[in-house]
């Protein structure tokens, strides 16, 4: 009796721990739906993913700009675009900003979020499991470009720690 209660729990933890990306992915849906920013906070790991977009975008940035010159001009606009950069990164990835990026709202524009392009983005899904305790969720957009949606295991939960940009 023993043994089974312990095949069973540990079936249990490991069914639990195969879902969690999707319940991670549920819940982000669900608080963008009902614009419970509590519970989109809950499943994204906020400080972790600003910085993982910041060394993106920054990356992207001073390849473009030193491609073009090596002059002090250019190493000059490139530290601006840095700071410029950190600057929005950090005031639109909040659980508000999330929550109508993912929705296809218009940052700043005052109308209501077009919720259709939040569900067709979370039906339209492929997923990977990269390795014990990271999982992708890749959505295609318009344009055929595939933005990656990182998330990362923490114990027995998942969080959104990265948003894996088509950056040309």
């Amino acid at each position: 009796m023993r043994r089974l209660l312990l095949i069973t729990a540990i079936v249990c933890l490991f069914g639990y721990i195969a879902t969690g990306p999707f319940l991670t992915l549920q819940g982000i849906k669900s608080g963008i739906e009902s614009a419970d920013m509590e519970s989109l906070s809950d499943n994204v790991d906020f400080p972790v993913l600003r910085q993982n977009l910041k060394d993106q975008l920054n990356a992207q940035l001073s390849s473009t700009l030193t491609e073009d010159s090596d002059d002090w001009g250019t190493k000059l606009a490139s530290g601006f675009a840095t700071l410029f950069t950190d600057k929005l990164v950090d005031n639109f990835v909040t659980p508000a900003g999330l929550s109508k990026l993912f929705s296809g709202e218009k940052i700043n524009n005052g109308e209501t979020p077009e919720l259709s392009n939040m569900n067709n983005m979370f039906n339209n899904m492929s997923f990977a499991l990269r390795s014990h305790n990271r999982f992708h969720a890749l959505v295609e957009g318009d344009n055929n470009k595939t933005v990656v949606l990182s998330l990362k295991r923490e114990g027995l939960t998942w969080k959104l720690t990265n948003i894996i940009l088509p950056l040309d």
